[in-house]
C-alpha cells in the first residue's frame, strides 16, 4: 500500500463485500481520496471492480459499518470500452480513478496492465472538437451574451450560471483538459491551465456575489472571441 493509503478503512470487510455481490469477482482496487490523502471523515470509500463475466458496466453502492461504497463494475473488456467512451465524452474520472488505485483483491495480476492503460488515455488527453462542436459552443455562447441584455436579475442569475458552463467548456475545448463533473470540473482545468480557472471563478463570483454584471459580461464576449467570434449568419444548430 502507498504510504498515502487510508489506514482506518476495513479492508476486510470491503474484500468480503465485493466477492459476496460479484462472485466471480477478479480484481477490486479502491481509489479516490481514500489513497490519495484527501478524504474526511464523509468520503466515499470508490472502488473499480472486474469481474470475469460481461454483462454491462454497472454503477454499485452501499454502507458497510458507516463507510460509504462507490463502485463501478464491469468486465475487462467492458472497461476498456468505458475508458474510450468517456474519452468521447472527455471525462476521464474512471481512468484518473484507475490510475491511483490500491487493489485489494487482484486474482488474474490485472493492476499493472489496468494502470498502464488509464495512464495511455490520460496521455492521449480529450478528443479535439469537431467543426460541428465550435460552432455548436459559439451560437449558444451568442445567444447567452444577447439574452443577458434584457433579462430581469433574478433571470440574471440563471444566465450567469449557464454562461459558466459554456466559458468552462470553451476553455477547456482551448486548452484539450478534461471535462469534469462537480469538483472535478474545477480540478480538471485547474491542472491544465490554473491561470484560466482562477478568472472564470472570478469573473462568474464577480457577477453573482459583486453585483459586477459587465464585468462578466465582458469576459464572456473575450471567451467567445477567443473561440472564433459569432457564428455565420446562415447557421443553424441542430435540434436539441
Amino acid at each position: 500500500m502507498s504510504s498515502n493509503w487510508d489506514e482506518a478503512l476495513n479492508v476486510s470487510l470491503i474484500r468480503q463485500y465485493i466477492l459476496t455481490t460479484f462472485p466471480d469477482a477478479i480484481y477490486c482496487g479502491i481509489t479516490g481520496s481514500r489513497v490519495v490523502s484527501r478524504h474526511n471523515a464523509l468520503s466515499d470509500v470508490d472502488l473499480v471492480v472486474l469481474v470475469n463475466q460481461p454483462s454491462r458496466p454497472i454503477h454499485f453502492g452501499a454502507y458497510l459499518e458507516g463507510m460509504r461504497i462507490d463502485g463501478t463494475a464491469a468486465s475487462l473488456p467492458e472497461w476498456r470500452m468505458k475508458l474510450e467512451a468517456d474519452r468521447a465524452q472527455r471525462l476521464c474520472g474512471l481512468a484518473r480513478e484507475t490510475v491511483h488505485a490500491e487493489p485489494i483483491y487482484d486474482k488474474n495480476h490485472l493492476h499493472e496492465t489496468l494502470v498502464d492503460t488509464s495512464k495511455e488515455i490520460l496521455l492521449r488527453g480529450p478528443i479535439p472538437y469537431s467543426e460541428e462542436e465550435w460552432l455548436r459552443l459559439r451560437a449558444a455562447l451568442s445567444e447567452v451574451i444577447d439574452d443577458w441584455e434584457y433579462a430581469t436579475p433574478d433571470e440574471r442569475v440563471f444566465i450567469c450560471v449557464i454562461g459558466f458552463f459554456y466559458c468552462y467548456e470553451a476553455i477547456c475545448a482551448t486548452k484539450r483538459a478534461w471535462l469534469g463533473v462537480g469538483k472535478w470540473g474545477f480540478r480538471n482545468l485547474a491542472e491544465k491551465a490554473p491561470g484560466d480557472a482562477t478568472e472564470l471563478t472570478a469573473a462568474v463570483l464577480s457577477s453573482l456575489q459583486q453585483g459586477d454584471n459587465e464585468r462578466f459580461v465582458a469576459y464572456m464576449k473575450d471567451i467567445l472571441s477567443s473561440i472564433g467570434g459569432r457564428p455565420p449568419a446562415e447557421y443553424q444548430a441542430p435540434e436539441k
